[in-house]
């Protein structure tokens, strides 16, 4: 067709294009796309399971082959693939177009302009569907309840740093300094969605849960070693080190299974009667620092740990590394989730009476303005007229009464 070409093909055409992808989390999801799409185009789902295993990523490999060496309509494959999915939500199948656009572009299939907007024109309108439920303290004491050390560390990390998920299972042991106070992370431009290189903060109750998880670790490690050996010799994964030095060594997947767990066990669990998705999913943990720490915090601070991009030259530039010590550390109970209910209860109480004792200054600052200004008529008036106020005592008159608000 008019508009595409194609070209050189590459020994593995989804694995090489992936590659490209700076985040974890886009690799994943373009992947997934791709599969999908293949899946549509020869009308069969080729994985078993949810989770692709080396044999399906080997499969798929193949039929993206072929299917770029085929003499193909792409617009129009393109356009039933977008059509097909018009029951998904509407933030997935814009992925979904993005991930096959690009999938195309890598591999020289070059869609002009009028064929991008006619496949456009088949995106639903609209954003994400799923209703989600707020995440409070008691919900995540809730579901750290019901995990292991590994998961409780990985949650109140997540919890009091405002990090993303992918970020931190790319830690690696020495970008955590447990010693500072508050504990410092150090998250490097390879691990982030901006590549900018950041630090964020954790809570002490989370520092107190890394320390805990360091203690099981190793042995986790062997473990985990030892029952992926069956996976492994079936091609269904990875190999396991126990030298393996990230923060926390294992990947989403596991995340997943370990969150849906404890969803269920603290009978959490909900799915959207819409799209079928979790309505607590961890991500929301990073909505829950923003949330927290955003009430009392500076917002270009919170904003900054959170690694968004547009803050953190702009605070790094006019906020000193202390200054921000300083504000977390002051605000750091917002972010503890074991914190007793009483002490939030306190800080609630003694802002909104702060708020009100800064009336009562307000209203005492005028009435003495006022006072200033009558004595100040008063002596005006006896300078003019000096005879007529000799041996007289002043009577100050004041134009209203003073009203003090009333409960002070």
């Amino acid at each position: 067709m008019p508009g595409e070409t194609r070209q050189g093909r590459q020994k593995d055409p989804i694995g090489d294009f992936v590659s490209e992808c700076r985040a974890t989390s886009t690799l994943h999801a373009y992947r997934s796309s791709v599969y999908s799409f293949l899946d549509f185009i020869y009308e069969k789902k080729h994985r078993k399971t949810r989770y692709a295993t080396e044999e399906d990523h080997a499969l798929y490999s193949e039929l993206a082959t072929r299917y770029l060496a085929e003499d193909r309509d792409y617009t129009n494959d393109f356009k039933r693939y977008i059509i097909s999915l018009k029951d998904e939500p509407p933030l997935t199948v814009k992925l979904r177009y993005n991930a096959i656009n690009e999938f195309f572009k890598f591999h020289d299939i070059d869609l002009s302009q009028k064929q991008r907007d006619m496949v456009k024109a088949k995106l639903p309108l609209g954003n994400a569907r799923t209703v989600e439920r707020e995440i409070e303290h008691e919900t995540v004491k809730s579901l750290i309840a019901h995990m292991d050390a590994r998961g409780r560390a990985l949650c109140l990390v997540l919890a009091s740093s405002g990090a993303r998920i992918g970020e931190i299972l790319q830690l690696q042991v020495s970008d955590i300094d447990l010693k500072s106070d508050p504990a410092e992370i150090t998250i490097r431009g390879e691990y982030t969605k901006t590549k900018m290189q950041r630090f964020t903060f954790i809570s002490k109750e989370a520092a107190l849960a890394v320390n805990e998880w360091f203690k099981v670790r190793e042995k986790y490690l062997v473990s985990a070693e030892n029952r992926n050996r069956g996976l492994v010799r079936a091609g269904k994964g990875k190999a396991k080190s126990i030298d393996d030095n990230h923060l926390f060594p294992f990947s989403t997947h596991v995340v997943s299974q370990m969150w849906e767990t404890a969803l269920k066990n603290s009978d959490l669990f909900s799915l959207d009667s819409s799209t079928g998705r979790k309505q607590i999913h961890v991500h929301m943990l990073r909505k829950f620092f923003r949330s927290q720490l955003g009430m009392s915090c500076p917002v270009d601070i919170v904003e900054a740990l959170m690694g968004h991009a547009g803050y953190l030259t702009d605070a790094y530039r006019r906020i000193s590394k202390a200054q921000m010590k300083e504000a977390y550390l002051k605000n750091e109970f917002r972010v503890t989730i074991q914190a007793p209910r009483d002490l939030q209860e306190i800080s609630n109480s003694f802002e909104n009476k702060m708020a009100a004792h800064s009336d009562l200054i307000v209203h005492l600052s005028n009435e003495n303005l006022q006072l200033k200004n009558q004595i100040g008529i008063i002596c005006q008036h006896r300078c003019k007229n000096p005879q007529n106020h000799r041996n007289k005592i002043p009577q100050l008159c004041i134009s209203e009464e003073i009203k003090i608000p009333s409960g002070h």
